[in-house]
């Protein structure tokens, strides 16, 4: 999914998303408020409970104490007669219309009955001998109760009948034979929600208005956030592609004859099913070159790739392609064998036939062509094995056969393999080190590690004689694992960071993966090591390498990506792996002050990890011209001989 339509859907999305929470506070808003009302509600009639207990108490000790004569008259001044009356004006006074009253299920005055809300709360406490306060939300109040029990001193006028009071005994018939802790009855205290409810709306309502402005206010700010970030977001993809574009278009084609280059031929090969190749060289052309000078011998190039373009232009089924100086390279697809022959034939009888005139100069040219119908991943090292036959034995077309050079590789690789065994075995696989030159002050920051091997006369060997052998052999894990533990050792008491070279086999090897966590755990130099993965371009399962990285990363440890800017090398993929460093590729630094694409090439890679966030490094830097112009591009660090050559010990 490309980020133009996740932007896009975000863009709704975010929105929706601001309304679903608004929904949800308000949701949670309501549930708040009633919750609040009924909190409310409960404290303030333990307020008032509070306040006409201690007048109750503090009225019944008045006549308790004699200092109100309990009579016929005085009777009137008791709680349970001045209940009513101080209910109905308190009622009439409080804006939410509480009313409060004592009653009973027996109760000597009708006006003092309880009716069934209150009948309720006093089954309940005859049910519940330890509560002493009721609450319950009916349909148009709370009732909110206090259980009233029977103490020693209420025995007077609740005993028995004939022991209490003349007045009392002869006037009221029930109310009697209580006994201590028995429910009375109840202080009865009911809001009506009616008027509550307005209070509570009110905050309710402006809370509701509060959230939604702000609400409202956070999903246009981000919608236009979003609106503004994917604006920008299409205009560095569209940079992008340009970038990416240039830097494809320029990587494979070739610059003087503008035919498809060695890059593209390599994929081309990928993508094709059913292919034969046939090699063209250009006899003795360094005759020309020496002879004539390099600008001729340019000149005679482009007139010789125009008239072989215009021989293989005539079939679809034919590509042309530049792998190097003199040397073309012919596609031919779904042909058969014999007709590849015929039609090199055709092709060499019509070039060698040809004059090429350039500024008034005519040569000939002579071509040496071989053929090759083997497997793709062998097509041109076959080929090349052919030709080189081909020029030995004077042959202008030859036809490479597995009798060519089969056993020599054979013998090659057994010898090499050998070698190998016995210099693991006996601890000759050694590390080189060079360094790594901070271009600001041109001090030594890193070092990356370098994989020799030291044979039976005590010779340093290059891995370019050795390294794909032992991945045939099947000892490459081995070698990986020796330059893994050898770097983390050498470094392991030093402040200088370095570099491993790893595979996209070694990433995707589990064993590997496990040992690299095992030696940083042991030597703990996760924050100088940089993983410096080779061979990016041929990168294919993405997610299993981004799942390496950000395994690694999360340990302190930094990636590099190695050889930056040859082949197809991709933008995307650099935003998806995410590394910290680009190491751009020797051979285009190396022709960066006689090749004006690989200038190009380069400055579009500086922008790009500028904008990034990435530093550069440019490799193979081998004298001052070179370095002067690449610290003028803005390259951060620089590596090669012109500071250093790999070394055994670090500098």
């Amino acid at each position: 999914m490309s980020s133009k339509i996740v932007s896009k859907k975000l863009i709704i999305i975010v929105p929706i998303l601001f309304f679903i929470i608004a929904l949800v506070r308000v949701y949670i808003n309501y549930n708040e408020n009633k919750n609040n009302v009924r909190n409310f509600i409960f404290e303030q009639s333990k307020l008032v409970d509070s306040l006409y207990m201690t007048h109750r108490s503090y009225y019944q000790s008045l006549y308790v104490k004699n200092i109100i004569k309990l009579d016929s008259e005085t009777i009137k001044g008791l709680p349970a007669y001045s209940a009513k009356p101080i209910s109905n004006a308190f009622s009439k006074n409080n804006a939410l219309h509480v009313e409060m009253y004592t009653v009973s299920d027996r109760a000597r005055n009708p006006i003092n009955q309880a009716d069934e809300f209150e009948m309720k709360a006093i089954n309940y406490f005859k049910n519940n001998k330890n509560s002493e306060v009721y609450f319950n939300k009916e349909d148009t109040f709370y009732q909110y109760a206090k259980a009233l029990r029977i103490e020693q001193k209420c025995l007077r006028c609740h005993g028995k009948k004939e022991d209490a009071p003349k007045f009392i005994s002869q006037r009221y018939d029930k109310a009697y034979d209580y006994k201590v802790g028995d429910i009375r009855g109840i202080l009865s205290i009911k809001t009506p929600m009616k008027y509550i409810n307005k209070v509570f709306d009110k905050q309710f309502y402006g809370s509701l208005l509060y959230d939604f402005i702000l609400i409202s206010m956070i999903s246009i700010i981000a919608f236009y956030m979003l609106r503004f970030l994917s604006s920008l977001n299409i205009n560095l993809e569209k940079e992008l592609d340009i970038r990416t574009n240039e830097l494809k278009n320029v990587s494979l084609f070739d610059n003087l004859t503008k035919l498809k280059n060695r890059t593209s031929l390599v994929q081309t090969i990928e993508e094709s099913k059913n292919i034969s190749l046939v090699l063209v060289n250009i006899d003795t052309f360094s005759q020309i070159n020496d002879f004539y000078g390099h600008d001729f011998g340019d000149a005679v190039l482009v007139e010789f790739a125009n008239k072989l373009q215009k021989v293989c232009i005539e079939d679809e089924k034919i590509k042309l392609f530049r792998v190097s100086g003199d040397e073309f390279v012919i596609l031919m697809l779904n042909m058969q064998s014999h007709n590849v022959v015929l039609k090199v034939q055709e092709i060499s009888k019509t070039i060698n036939s040809n004059k090429y005139e350039v500024d008034n100069e005519v040569v000939g040219l002579n071509t040496t062509i071989s053929i090759s119908f083997e497997e793709k991943d062998k097509l041109l090292m076959t080929a090349d094995m052919a030709l080189k036959i081909a020029r030995r034995e004077s042959k202008n077309i030859i036809v490479y056969d597995n009798t060519m050079s089969l056993n020599k590789e054979y013998e090659n690789n057994m010898l090499w393999t050998k070698k190998i065994k016995k210099a693991i075995k006996e601890d000759k696989i050694v590390l080189y080190y060079q360094a790594i030159v901070d271009n600001k002050n041109q001090k030594v920051k890193k070092y990356e590690s370098l994989i020799r091997l030291i044979d039976e006369e005590g010779k340093v060997i290059s891995p370019y004689f050795f390294l794909d052998i032992a991945k045939k052999s099947k000892l490459y894990k081995k070698l990986t694992k020796i330059v893994i533990q050898k770097s983390f050792d050498m470094f392991r008491d030093s402040d200088a960071e370095f570099s491993v070279n790893l595979s996209i086999d070694d990433i995707l090897d589990k064993e590997i993966y496990n040992y690299i966590l095992k030696m940083l755990a042991i030597y703990h130099v996760s924050d100088r090591v940089i993983f410096e993965i080779v061979e990016s371009e041929s990168i294919e399962n993405f997610e299993e390498i981004q799942k390496f990285i950000n395994s690694v990363k999360v340990l302190g440890c930094r990636i590099a990506i190695d050889d930056f800017g040859t082949g197809y090398s991709n933008f995307e993929y650099l935003m998806r792996l995410e590394p910290d460093f680009i190491k751009i590729d020797g051979s285009i630094v190396k022709e960066i002050l006689t090749d004006k694409n690989s200038e190009i090439i380069i400055s579009v890679i500086i922008d790009f990890a500028k904008k990034m966030d990435i530093k550069v490094i440019a490799e193979f830097v081998e004298n001052e011209e070179v370095f002067n112009k690449i610290k003028e591009l803005g390259i951060d660090y620089t590596q090669g001989y012109y500071f250093s050559k790999p070394k055994a010990n670090l500098i």
